[in-house]
């Protein structure tokens, strides 16, 4: 089998230059985790994000949800509807409290 040729090579890097990045909250979502499991995973350094934004926030590609497909999930963890799941997060990724 052939190498890609540039074309394609081109190709992908443009695709990928053209994702959007998700947040936390859309991550989490994707994966059907909570919050609590995000941040346990971030803290085990299990997962971490693609990027931060200029004012810290974290964001994640499609790799990082490949990556974090089959990490452990603690049994009744996975309440990604729950209101208190949605916090804003500061800069260093720990939650905002009021």
């Amino acid at each position: 089998m052939s190498a890609p040729s540039v074309t394609d090579m081109t190709s992908a890097q443009e695709s990928d230059a053209r994702e959007v990045p998700l947040t936390p909250v859309q991550f989490r979502r994707v994966l059907g985790v909570s919050s609590r499991t995000l941040q346990r995973w971030v803290a085990k350094g299990l997962v971490e994000p693609a990027f931060r934004t200029p004012t810290g926030h974290a964001r994640y590609t499609s790799a990082e949800v490949a990556a974090a497909q089959g990490l452990p999930v603690p049994e009744g963890d996975a309440d990604v509807d729950s209101d208190e799941d949605d916090e804003i997060e500061n800069a260093d990724g720990s939650a905002v409290t009021a």
